[in-house]
């Protein structure tokens, strides 16, 4: 008897070993995918402390030291968040006003994600009710009157002993947010929570008064000033988090964000995550799937690696990019953007999201400015730098057909008469309409600057509005100030003409 024969004899079927194969590539997948994404096991490299320049930015803003956890079976997030503010104004203040925009969500009448276009898309089962419980206001070690300053509970006011100009004081609010069943900036849905401007924040201030305007159901309808925030969060086991923060600690898990306009974060248990460097940041991308992480992470940094050529160095040691169920391609927030779960899977639309969101950490993020009454100064600018972008990574054939087939055909639509590029955020009738004119013509309006001014002038122009502006709240004057700067001549007439002249169809 022969070998040839025993091993003949033996032979597994070919469908078994094809299925013994399978399972262990199975197994081999799954120890992979709980190396990745259990924090007990791995976790993500912690970033680069924060720049010389970043911390002197910081030293005079206010400053908000957060201790909170969240409850994922009852959607709620506890915390208690000590503000100091030091007096800025030339008069004595008598209270702090603070934006509770959680509790836009506690009825249907009030949610931004209840509009009629958006309802069916973000509350899948119906409307699920969200908002914010204070429990206690405190100043100093003493309780404090608080009251809100507006029906939909968005603007709290917390009466303080008169605070003269340069003195500083401190108010500590404990409250618990319950987070809604619902696919949107703040909500619940698909296993991820999304906390977009749901945390108690300084209004901004103006004048001799303060922003409170309300939550619209259009647009970014924000504006935020600079701040410092120091978190500590409590996550149940197999929790990761994307936060608008540099994670410098994690025992307890603990996150610093210098200037930046408010503290955002996602939360999931299904989240695994991948990292890259980009120059001196720390670039991590959270996703269902490793492939969609390594993916994210790939894209925004090549995407801050361009941007920093074009406008200026990323001024934060971190950047989180994470996956969530909302109903637009991205959503931003400082050192943080969201990607919808719908584009994520999609290679070119992943891509524009991606450039999209990290153009916003240039104009939103480091210049800021007042997205109720100028949503162009963000909005347009970052499409016009997402054009840029696909020229420098896929060429001049990508490039003209992103601009044909997204920006230009907006200057062949007629709109309602009366809104323009440069209207603020209240006047939009819904989101399409908004996207075409704030987005796309602003766009166009950019393109046609770019090539009247010439020579790359446009790009100088954004590279010193970032420098002069960086941490501060633009206007469309600064603008102007900086093209003027850049490209020698006055660009008032050029800009009246697209953003407060009604343009006809036809261009």
């Amino acid at each position: 008897m022969s070998n040839a024969r025993i091993k003949r004899g033996f032979r597994v079927p070919l469908r078994i070993r094809n299925l013994g194969l399978a399972l262990l590539a199975l197994i081999a997948a799954a120890v992979i995918w709980l190396a990745t994404r259990d924090p007990a096991l791995t976790t993500p490299a912690l970033p680069a402390l924060a720049s010389v320049e970043l911390r002197q930015e910081a030293e005079a803003l206010a400053s908000y030291d957060v201790r909170a956890s969240f409850q994922p079976e009852r959607r709620t997030f506890t915390a208690r968040e000590r503000v100091t503010y030091t007096n800025a104004s030339g008069w004595a203040l008598d209270a702090l006003y603070f934006r509770t925009y959680a509790n836009a969500f506690a009825s249907r009448e009030t949610s931004p994600a209840a509009s009629s276009e958006l309802f069916e898309l973000c509350y899948k089962k119906g409307f699920s009710p969200g908002g914010i419980t204070i429990v206690s206001a405190l100043v100093g070690a003493e309780p404090a009157k608080w009251s809100y300053e507006d029906g939909a509970g968005t603007a709290l006011k917390v009466e303080i002993p008169p605070l003269a100009p340069g003195e500083s004081i401190s108010v500590t609010l404990t409250y618990t947010i319950l987070i809604p069943e619902c696919a949107y900036r703040f909500g619940m849905s698909g296993g991820i929570a999304a906390l977009h401007n749901a945390l108690p924040t300084l209004a901004a201030r103006e004048g001799g008064g303060w922003r409170l305007e309300p939550y619209y159901p259009i647009g970014d309808p924000f504006i935020s000033e600079c701040a410092n925030w120091r978190v500590e969060l409590t996550l149940p086991d197999g929790w990761l988090a994307a936060a608008s923060g540099a994670r410098i600690a994690d025992s307890p898990l603990t996150y610093e964000a210098l200037a930046v306009r408010g503290f955002t974060l996602t939360l999931s248990d299904r989240y695994v995550y991948a990292q890259e460097i980009s120059g001196g940041t720390t670039i991590t991308a959270y996703a269902t799937t490793m492939g969609a992480a390594r993916a994210l992470a790939r894209e925004a940094s090549t995407a801050i690696k361009a941007f920093g050529g074009m406008f200026g160095e990323y001024p934060w040691p971190s950047y989180d990019i994470a996956v969530a169920d909302i109903p637009f391609g991205g959503m931003e927030s400082s050192a943080l953007s969201i990607i919808s779960a719908a584009v994520a899977g999609d290679s070119a639309a992943r891509m524009r999201a991606v450039a999209h969101e990290t153009a916003h950490q240039w104009f939103h993020a480091a210049v800021g400015n007042d997205e109720l009454r100028e949503p162009w100064l963000d909005e347009a600018l970052c499409v016009y730098a997402v054009a840029q972008y696909i020229k420098i990574e896929k060429g001049d054939a990508a490039y003209n057909d992103y601009v044909e087939t997204e920006i230009e055909p907006s200057m062949r639509i007629t709109i309602p008469r009366g809104v323009t590029i440069g209207s603020p955020v209240e006047l939009f009738a819904n989101w399409g309409e908004y996207r075409t004119i704030v987005y796309e013509r602003g766009a166009s309006m950019m393109l046609g600057l770019s090539e009247a001014m010439g020579d790359g002038k446009l790009n100088e122009a954004l590279a010193l509005y970032v420098k002069e502006e960086k941490f501060g709240v633009a206007n469309r004057a600064a603008f102007m100030d900086a093209l003027k700067r850049a490209g020698g001549s006055d660009w008032e007439g050029f800009l009246v003409d697209y953003l407060d002249t009604y343009i006809i169809g036809g261009w």
